[in-house]
């Protein structure tokens, strides 16, 4: 054992406090403290991840521009907006009072606002993207309250103000302080986040240099208002628009710096609104959090009672009315500045509840002190009121750390940004009742004659006293907020993990924050009701004499009741941490602490930095840096579909193509598609304007945009185009098809490639995230284009094409610029002659992991792409599908296929790839098998289920849409990507279309005939049955596929590595490409000549 006098204790000398002896807790100082030797108070100190900073800090100068801001905005919108308001719209006291509180409304959202923030990050930025949205709203709201007041200036001053402006003024003001909200709560939050960064023991510091750049900002706009409005609100200086425009300019000045210096990490995976409001849901039933909002609420709603008419009576006797209210603001400022500063040298570790219970006290014992002075005449002097009544600002200054200091322990990661919010909304809730309770319940003249306060008798010294009694009785009510406190830091952590959950709470808080809401709205606007005006509970002079005398009688009564003091347990105070000494640590020795397995962990094997195929970190679709990849696949994949299904239905029908013609169009269309491979060679030979990707997507798009423009101006024109080209105009108009998926297909290669690119940088774990989000665009752009084409068939007939090349050119044409602005890629200047990189990819296809690759590619879009018509034709028909069960069943497919996609990121991202894709053939042939049976024998037949059923083939085409990502991001090299990507999308669109015209090419009544559907016989039935089963036979052939496979990433690798060459892979590739393409495009083309478009071959009946 160490001696009594020596400090430098050995890690094996500590004992429980459990198991010491009398004498050694005598040594100890009688309890036993855990300090660093127990407790790495620096490492372990933090709640969250990052390091200490400083406001001061050059990374957080863009957050100290933005606090100045959103400070400086609000008090101008109090202090000088709103006074020039009332002098230019001639309201009533009350009316102006309400119109104050109304404005303030909108502010009670800022749970909204958190929640947002939370769920939803712009361009991966959750704090300073919803900064920038909120100063920009403010500026613009106030600029607006510029104009339409320069409007009022300018009417004459005997002339009434049109009730219109008034209105907007009203509701921009509104507008101006939801903008205040969203910025005040974003750099609320963001100093929260930064102060969970610091150790234990320094804990508070960024919050006290918050505190009091908040209070100099406020300094600042007194200096402001001094400049614009005077020393009162009679003495305008400024007019209101000179007035508005300079708080607009000063408030959205600091935004550069903003842009610059406000440092955040990288957010981009986005959550569900319904999510995240069940998890808050859950965590307002947390005691922690749930205890810390009452305490709050105690401190917001007690304190801020006040008596006005009272304190006015108080203030005219002590002759200080006529003190500049803008003085007496900068003196309360001053002093909050001061006690933040000595809470923060001194205080800041010390007991909440110490810190705390001044408030209630250093409000109530000044103004006690200088009422009774006053209301008995012992001195009426102004200075010595002024003097005593600032005071009070100790109360303000230990009060301004309430939604800040205990938050901090409490907040959960990911769900600040909402929890701060509540707290913001729950005390705007109060501070907007308070105000209108002052009307109606805050009164003094409940208790006293106003009047009789001219005449100062001894009985109106005493009621006037006996109403402050009662405020201050009222405002004692605050220290009860303090048993719902917890001690202090490490208290309310303890608290927050083991404190349990109670169910009621958040329905509490819901239903306190609703009542509040909805008393305060009503209050207020019956104060513009002429009938209801009068009433007494929104200021009125109406009152019943027999509801004055109860007031007057209880209020009596309550100054008679005695208070008991409350004990309280003293509370521990944390001592000097004792000396750290490494030396002297009992660190584990191998022999007898470590286990008899090895395992290779992070030391062993660095996960993060050799994870990635390629250099530059891990990227995020939704940044700002890829937020313009991610309108180009949103472009890519609404355009495809758009047209598809859109517009090549309305061209068909406007220039009367057969059903023949219009498959055949259909496949024609699709076939530039297969040139996706010579797209990505060039764009890896030849970089436009220094990029191989983003000049090419931008390209891609101008030319879909240019065809388009094109075929609305033959359709403009389509009369002199048939009369000078006759046929030929369908056939231009095809071929401006033609062009259209060309620019598309030259897009979606860039994107697909440009994917696969950041999809490599991520690491070994990872990788396949950035695919998932990509692949989420993709189809949400297909369910919207979707959703849109069925809207716009809803429309009259002659107006369908017109909005559907509008909608195609509107989202080409808006696409341009943000890929040019919000595309970030390394920039590379250097060309490759095409001959040298054509023998590349020779050598490429030859490779053993590419060949393999490529084959599994293909052989599951042949199989799984097989589906005769006639089958599905049939159940459709027995289960009476009209046009919106077909959207319908579009959209569930869609949405199942975005499901799919999130639980293979979230659950088998890292599975095998052999059982991942296995589940394609399986739930296809499973789903389809079962649902085609129940409706073929009757046992059940409805559209709803064969809606359901079809949704359900989601599944397998969620995964199917892997297949061009997953395995080719693993084989893909440096400066052949295009190629490869190329390569694979090319086979898999080829074999598409060569199924869909092998098809075509099969009479529809090969097996049976619509007639016998309809007579819906036994015979048929099993016919359909066997229709869909040899549709199940070749799909199962995909299973063939799988041996060629890779077991996973590491695999692929290593085949791609050692797997070595083949040298007739090079030959068959190319010679299959090549039959496939020809026999495709030459089948196709054979449908637009009467001579040949009668042949089966072409999808015809037989030439006779």
């Amino acid at each position: 054992m160490a001696r009594a006098g020596d400090k430098q204790l050995e890690f094996k000398s500590f004992k429980s406090p459990l198991t010491q002896t009398q004498a050694e807790d005598h040594e100890e100082g009688g309890r036993f403290v855990a300090g660093e030797q127990f407790y790495d108070y620096e490492n372990y100190g933090g709640l969250r991840k990052g390091g200490a900073v400083r406001l001061w800090a050059p990374e957080c100068w863009g957050l100290a521009a933005a606090t100045f801001s959103s400070c400086f905005s609000y008090y101008g919108l109090q202090t000088v907006l709103r006074p020039i308001l009332t002098s230019q719209l001639k309201l009533t006291t009350n009316q102006n009072l309400a119109v104050q509180r109304l404005v303030e409304l909108p502010m009670a959202l800022g749970f909204l606002i958190g929640l947002l923030s939370d769920c939803y990050p712009l361009w991966g930025l959750r704090r300073k993207a919803y900064m920038i949205v909120g100063l920009v709203l403010n500026g613009v709201s106030v600029l607006t309250i510029a104009g339409l007041g320069s409007y009022l200036e300018s009417l004459d001053a005997g002339a009434s103000k049109p009730s219109g402006i008034v209105s907007l003024i009203i509701l921009m003001s509104s507008m101006a302080s939801f903008g205040c909200m969203f910025t005040y709560l974003c750099v609320h939050t963001r100093v929260i986040e930064l102060s969970q960064r610091e150790p234990l023991g320094e804990r508070g510091k960024i919050q006290a240099d918050y505190l009091m750049l908040r209070r100099v900002a406020q300094l600042f706009g007194a200096l402001f208002t001094y400049c614009s409005i005077g020393s009162s609100s009679n003495d305008v200086h400024l007019k209101l628009s000179n007035t508005t425009i300079l708080l607009a300019v000063i408030c959205v000045l600091p935004l550069p710096v903003i842009l610059k210096f406000w440092k955040e990490d990288i957010y981009s995976l986005a959550c569900s609104m319904k999510i995240r409001s069940g998890i808050f849901w859950k965590i307002m039933q947390q005691k922690a959090v749930w205890r810390v909002l009452v305490f709050i609420i105690f401190f917001s709603l007690f304190p801020s009672v006040k008596f006005g008419d009272s304190f006015n009576v108080v203030r005219n006797w002590a002759h200080a009315d006529k003190d500049s209210s803008i003085l007496l603001r900068v003196i309360q400022d001053s002093t909050v500045l001061v006690v933040v500063i000595v809470w923060r040298q001194c205080f800041m570790n010390r007991p909440w509840r110490w810190v705390f219970c001044w408030v209630p006290i250093m409000l109530i014992l000044p103004q006690l002190v200088i009422s009774i002075l006053i209301c008995f005449d012992i001195t009426r002097d102004r200075y010595v009121y002024r003097i005593v009544y600032s005071l009070t600002g100790l109360s303000d200054g230990a009060n301004a750390l309430m939604n800040i200091v205990p938050l901090t322990e409490i907040i959960q990661e990911g769900s600040e940004g909402v929890t701060v919010g509540l707290v913001l909304s729950l005390q705007r809730l109060v501070g907007i009742f308070v105000g209108t309770s002052t009307a109606n319940i805050f009164r003094g003249d409940n208790i006293y004659d106003p009047a009789e306060v001219p005449s100062d008798s001894s009985h109106v010294r005493s009621m006037v006293l006996v109403s402050l009694l009662v405020n201050y009785l009222i405002n004692a009510l605050t220290a009860g907020g303090l048993f719902f406190l917890p001690s202090q830091k490490l208290d309310a952590q303890q608290l927050r993990m083991y404190g349990g959950f109670t169910s009621f709470a958040s329905v509490g808080i819901v239903a306190f924050s609703l009542t509040l809401f909805f008393y305060s709205t009503a209050i207020n606007v019956m104060t513009f009701v002429p009938s209801m005006a009068c009433m007494r509970v929104v200021g009125g002079p109406c009152l019943i004499p027999v509801l004055s005398v109860v007031c007057r009688a209880l209020a009596l009564r309550k100054t008679t009741l005695s208070t008991t003091r409350v004990s309280r347990s003293p509370i521990p105070i944390m001592e000097d941490k004792p000396e750290y000494t490494p030396e002297k640590m009992d660190f584990p020795t191998p022999d007898k602490d470590v286990p008899k397995m090895f395992v290779a962990g992070s030391h062993f094997y660095n996960y993060e930095m050799y994870g990635g195929l390629r250099a530059g970190g891990k990227a995020r679709l939704l940044t700002r840096k890829y937020i313009g990849l991610t309108v180009s696949a949103f472009a890519s994949a609404y355009v495809y579909v758009g047209v598809r299904y859109g517009l090549l239905p309305l061209l068909g029908a406007h220039f009367g193509l057969t059903g023949q013609q219009f498959v055949a169009v259909d496949r024609l269309v699709e076939l530039p598609a297969t040139f996706c491979f010579l797209v990505g060679l060039i764009a890896d030979s030849y970089p436009l304007f220094g990029y191989h990707r983003k000049s090419y997507m931008v390209v891609g798009i101008l030319i879909s945009f240019l065809a388009l423009a094109a075929i609305a101006l033959c359709c403009c024109f389509e009369d002199s185009l048939r009369r000078s080209l006759g046929a030929g105009c369908s056939y231009l108009i095809i071929a401006l098809l033609g062009v259209v998926s060309f620019g598309s297909m030259i897009n979606f290669t860039s994107v697909h490639t440009m994917v696969i690119m950041l999809s490599q940088q991520e690491t070994l774990g990872e990788r396949g995230i950035t695919q998932a989000n990509y692949l989420f665009i993709r189809i949400s752009a297909q369910l919207l284009a979707q959703l849109m084409t069925f809207c716009i068939n809803q429309a009259e007939a002659d107006v369908q094409l017109a909005m559907t090349l509008t909608m195609l050119i509107s989202i080409s044409l808006g696409a341009i610029p943000m890929i040019i602005n919000f595309l970030q890629e390394e920039e590379a200047y250097v060309k490759r002659a095409i001959k040298e990189n054509w023998t590349e990819c020779w050598k490429l296809t030859q490779q053993k992991a590419v060949w393999r690759i490529i084959c599994f590619v293909s052989i599951c879009a042949l199989c799984m792409s097989f589906k005769l018509s006639s089958g599905s034709a049939a159940l459709q028909r027995w289960s009476t599908v009209s046009a919106t069960g077909s959207l319908l069943s579009y959209v569930f497919h869609d949405c199942v296929m975005l499901t799919t996609i999130f639980i293979w990121r979230t659950f088998f991202m890292n599975a095998l790839w052999k059982r991942v894709f296995a589940i394609v053939p399986a739930s296809a042939i499973l789903f389809q098998g079962i649902v085609g049976f129940l409706i073929a024998f009757n046992v059940t037949r409805s559209e709803v289920f064969y809606v359901f059923g079809y949704s359900l083939m989601g599944v397998p085409h969620g995964i199917l849409s892997l297949t061009t990502l997953v395995p080719v991001t693993e084989i893909v090299q440096e400066g052949m990507e295009g190629s490869t990507v190329g390569l694979a999308i090319a086979f898999d669109k080829l074999c598409k279309i060569f199924i869909s015209t092998f098809l075509g090419s099969l009479r529809p009544d090969a097996f049976f005939s619509q007639s016998e559907v309809v007579a819906d016989t036994t015979r048929v039935r099993w016919l359909v049955m066997a229709v869909l089963g040899l549709g199940f036979l070749v799909n199962a052939l995909t299973f063939i596929s799988l041996p060629m496979l890779p077991l996973q990433k590491l695999d692929a690798q290593q085949l791609r590595t050692f797997g070595g060459f083949s040298k007739g892979a090079g030959f068959a590739t190319a010679i299959i490409f090549v039959l496939l393409f020809f026999y495709c495009a030459l089948l196709n083309s054979l449908s637009f000549f009467p001579s040949t478009a009668c042949l089966q071959l072409a999808g015809g009946s037989g030439c006779h």
